[in-house]
């Protein structure tokens, strides 16, 4: 882990250098800070901590990755992406529903495919025992295991005028489109052979009509 971390440190390096003399030091140092809020997120899975379902919640936003995704890919949009782009980045309500979309279909696909060494730190297993107090709970944002209104809140949100570029708008949508394609009925990436095969070819592979 201190070498994969060793490896981002230094990426993040060098994109600090490249960004500075773009006058955008800025959007390193954003996302420098998202990947330790992400890291912080993955300490209860290292200590085998099984959270009440309020606290298990508002951990699997950060722990989704999509922030730290989404600010990552901010840092190569150039001026449409400025300090009050990244700022607004950290609060709006379509970042929060797309996390939940992330946090829940990973969730969802670990528990499927049996990839989380610790089965205790599954969405599911911590809302199991908590289903009707999940109603009243303060961190709706994964709607009570059903992301069908997390997608609504997206689609809502996306229709809203905004004080941000659409190209930043449409980076969380799309992002969260991948990640839907990705992972909902398995590991896509992993098994990219069998459940992506045909939307890889298509892209690649096939030819568009004209």
């Amino acid at each position: 882990m201190k070498f994969l971390c060793g490896i981002i440190s230094n990426l993040f390096d060098e994109w600090e250098r490249e960004s500075t003399k773009e006058g955008r030091a800025y959007s390193v140092y954003y996302t420098r800070e998202t990947m330790k809020e992400l890291a912080r997120a993955y300490i209860w899975f290292n200590r085998g901590y099984m959270p009440p379902v309020d606290e298990y919640l508002s951990n699997a936003l950060m722990s989704s990755a999509h922030l730290v995704m989404i600010a990552t890919c901010f840092i190569g949009m150039g001026e449409i992406a400025r300090i009050k782009e990244y700022k607004w980045l950290m609060q709006p309500k379509l970042l929060r529903a797309t996390e939940a979309l992330a946090g829940f279909i990973n969730d969802q696909t670990s528990q499927m495919g049996n990839l989380n060494p610790n089965p205790k730190l599954f969405i599911i297993t911590c809302i199991g025992p908590n289903l009707t107090k999940l109603h009243k709970s303060p961190v709706n944002r994964i709607q009570d295991t059903n992301p069908t209104s997390a997608w609504k809140d997206t689609i809502v949100e996306c229709m809203k005028p905004t004080s941000v570029s659409t190209h930043l708008i449409m980076r969380l949508l799309n992002y969260t489109h991948v990640n839907n394609l990705v992972y909902k009925h398995d590991d896509g990436y992993s098994t990219s052979k069998k459940s992506l095969n045909v939307h890889i070819s298509s892209l690649f592979i096939d030819r568009i009509p004209i």
